[in-house]
């Protein structure tokens, strides 16, 4: 890993704030399936319905329930 991957940032977005235990499972969630091990920022957004975005410079990981029913009514529209 170089040092610059080491370093990015990753914003962590939810419904409601998450505890210590949750930030870091979602922390360790990130590293596993992102790369990222630097900076983490929480943000809340109710819009997001449940689940967890993970976003940093250059990916999106987007599990959030409101991705989840937009897949549903983009398949019903097919």
């Amino acid at each position: 890993m170089t040092e610059a991957e080491g370093n990015e940032e990753l914003k962590i977005i939810s419904t409601i704030p998450l505890t210590d235990r949750e930030k870091e499972l979602a922390r360790s969630r990130a590293q596993k399936f992102l790369g990222v091990i630097g900076r983490v920022e929480y943000e809340i957004d109710p819009n997001i319905l449940g689940g967890l975005i993970f976003k940093t410079r250059d990916k999106i990981l987007n599990l959030s329930i409101a991705e989840k029913l937009n897949q549903i009514k983009n398949l019903l529209d097919e």
